[in-house]
């Protein structure tokens, strides 16, 4: 569900490429679909941008116990909070030629409401009334929603140890259970 009134979504496919969509798009208000089924990736996405941003990566290795679980719960909490970083960046940035904020603003359609409250803004000649807008454009910025695919045909039986698992530790249950876990309000 997707709390926001003003995002804008865009269709990507592939596993790779949806894997780390949010962070490029999120914060200008685009909404996206990341598939995470496949957790070697999201395993090898997890140390990139932990490394990428100077975090301590700990490996989720495949002997734990519902390792799938805990890898797709963490790389979505380090998604969420790449965005949310992100965008309390962007809404403390002034709004000059070539921001971020500014980008927000420009890529909205031109009939959308905001929109045209930025450019009123952005022409205002009156200080006290510029500010208003200035602040109150601030606090309608907000990320697109960031959602999953999981593909419920997963479901082939696992083992470990050659004991078979219930089925709530198949691909798409283990998949389910990760986002669930995590921080996302998608």
């Amino acid at each position: 569900m997707n709390n926001s009134i003003h995002t804008f979504h865009i269709p990507v496919m592939g596993l790779a490429y949806t894997i780390d969509t949010p962070i490029k798009v999120a914060r200008f208000g685009i909404s996206s679909v990341m598939s995470i089924i496949e957790d070697n990736l999201v395993e090898k996405m997890r140390e990139h941008y932990y490394r990428l941003r100077g975090e301590a990566y700990h490996p989720i290795s495949a002997r734990e116990p519902d390792y799938r679980a805990k890898r797709i719960t963490d790389y979505l909490n380090l998604v969420h909070r790449i965005v949310d970083e992100q965008l309390a960046v962007l809404r403390e940035e002034p709004f000059i030629e070539g921001s971020e904020i500014m980008k927000y603003f420009e890529m909205m359609p031109s009939h959308h409401r905001l929109h045209q409250l930025f450019q009123t803004m952005m022409h205002c000649t009156d200080n006290a009334k510029r500010q208003r807008l200035d602040h109150y454009l601030r606090a309608q910025v907000v990320p697109g929603s960031i959602d999953v695919n999981i593909m419920t045909k997963l479901d082939k039986v696992k083992y470990r140890n050659n004991e078979k698992l219930s089925n709530e530790f198949n691909d798409a249950h283990a998949a389910l259970r990760g986002y669930a876990q995590s921080n996302l309000r998608s």
